[in-house]
């Protein structure tokens, strides 16, 4: 069995959060589900700038 990797599972996270934010029947909700969308894109951001780092030797925290 394959296991979903960081970045597969933040992605499909965003997507059923903003699958969410369409269904949502009020503005607040639809907002609170955005949030989440743009909270996992952010990780997913992060997830690949760290393993660009790792590969070409960049980064601060050497």
């Amino acid at each position: 069995m394959n296991r979903e990797s960081d970045v597969d599972y933040f992605a499909r996270r965003a997507r059923e959060e903003r699958e969410k934010a369409e269904n949502a029947p009020d503005p607040p909700r639809y907002r609170k589900h955005l949030d989440f969308a743009y909270a996992y894109e952010r990780r997913i951001a992060i997830l690949c700038r760290e393993e660009r780092e790792a590969r070409t030797g960049e980064g601060g925290d050497q």
